[in-house]
């Protein structure tokens, strides 16, 4: 996802993370010098062709710039500054035919980010 640098926000509990082309809030305390990456599992991602109204902080429009079917279901990557990888089951992304070119939203709750310092 790219190295990004910690800014703390007016709490100690949730900090963000500036990726130079996306932001990323997630639970802290992270040192304010750190530098690192960001990670979340693609199963914790949830798409949406409109904006979400929820709870999740970290919520992106982007547009999918690749798709494919797995064993298991379907994974996507959607350009929202950063790639994103979401899993979703087929039935899923039939419903929303997501391909290449569709404008999505995209989803991580703060709670699902990982931080992983000094990482290159």
């Amino acid at each position: 996802m790219g190295e990004v640098t910690v800014y703390p926000e007016n709490s100690e509990e949730l900090f963000c993370l500036n990726t130079g082309k996306t932001g990323f809030c997630l639970p802290g305390p992270i040192p304010t010098s750190a530098t690192g990456h960001v990670s979340f599992r693609a199963e914790d991602v949830t798409v949406g062709l409109i904006q979400p109204d929820s709870s999740a902080l970290n919520t992106f429009q982007g547009k999918v710039v690749d798709a494919w079917r797995n064993q298991y279901g379907v994974e996507i990557v959607v350009d929202a500054g950063v790639q994103i990888v979401a899993f979703l089951t087929p039935q899923s992304a039939r419903k929303m035919n997501l391909k290449p070119g569709r404008k999505v939203w995209v989803s991580v709750k703060a709670a699902a980010l990982q931080f992983v310092e000094g990482m290159s």
